[in-house]
């Protein structure tokens, strides 16, 4: 698991491929119980792309 910033808060992210190579790259906001879609998208993005 790794973490990204939002809105001033690190967060927990997460990614699911959904098929092939495609991914949904996601934040869980557990205090909001919120989940943020950062990155969907056909392809693995690399970091600079997210």
């Amino acid at each position: 698991m790794s973490s990204a910033p939002f809105e001033g808060r690190q967060l927990p992210q997460w990614q699911i491929e959904v098929t092939g190579a495609a991914r949904i790259w996601y934040l869980i906001d557990e205090e909001r119980k919120t989940v943020w879609i950062q990155h969907a998208g056909t392809g693995h993005p690399k970091a600079t792309e997210r």
